[in-house]
């Protein structure tokens, strides 16, 4: 029984490991890159549309969004590294 209960930890930090590698990082870096497109999305339709005024608006708001987004997923994605340290270090 005592095995058992000093091998706890371990696989605890084998599991939240797997799951950083394998769940966590695949969607962030996927939700990074739909933030990525959006940004640029609204920078191809500014420049384009640079003579209509509610165009560029659309443009101008997709580029906020865009910024928004990869701020947000940086944050999370510092946010739950440092959750998973602090939880490891134990």
């Amino acid at each position: 029984m005592k095995n058992l209960v000093a091998a706890l930890p371990q696989v605890a930090d084998q599991f939240l490991g797997k799951v950083k590698v394998n769940i966590l990082n695949p969607i962030i870096a996927l939700l990074f890159a739909v933030a990525l497109l959006t940004f640029f999305w609204g920078v191809f339709k500014y420049i384009m549309h640079a003579d209509d005024e509610t165009e560029r608006q659309v443009g101008g708001r997709a580029m906020v969004y865009g910024l928004i987004g990869i701020f947000v997923i940086v944050s999370v994605f510092g946010i739950v590294n440092f959750i998973i340290a602090f939880i490891q270090g134990f």
